[in-house]
């Protein structure tokens, strides 16, 4: 299914056990994978960090023939909902792109927050 999902890169899609494990399988946190089946047919999956207080999305994946499921919305609601079922405070969506990108299905979310790197602080994200 990776290798389905890697042809929406153009370019520096690793295969998927060099980028979950690249520290030859050892992480200060802990990993959690979630996985989505349609009957006995795995059609989605993710990764997700979790420490503490707050949880981070890795990586996700789906059978790109099902995207008019949303189905990187539906892990992403599946990833709150466990990250709130674990206590965390916090939820990290991952990369958001300002610019055009394939991860702007993310910036449907409302209450989301950006890291500003020439300020030093996280600010509202205004979306537009």
């Amino acid at each position: 299914m990776s290798w389905g999902y890697a042809s929406k890169f153009k370019d520096n899609w690793p295969d998927i056990e060099s980028y979950i494990f690249s520290e030859g399988g050892t992480t200060p946190v802990i990993c959690l994978e979630l996985s989505c089946y349609f009957g006995d047919e795995l059609i989605a999956a993710s990764y997700l960090d979790y420490a503490g207080e707050g949880t981070s999305a890795v990586v996700a994946m789906y059978d790109v023939s099902l995207s008019w499921r949303r189905l990187g919305i539906f892990t992403i609601l599946k990833e709150v909902e466990h990250s709130q079922s674990l206590g965390c405070s916090y939820y990290y969506l991952g990369y958001i792109h300002e610019q055009s990108s394939i991860y702007d299905y993310k910036k449907q979310f409302f209450g989301l927050e950006f890291y500003n790197t020439e300020k030093g602080i996280w600010e509202d994200y205004q979306r537009r």
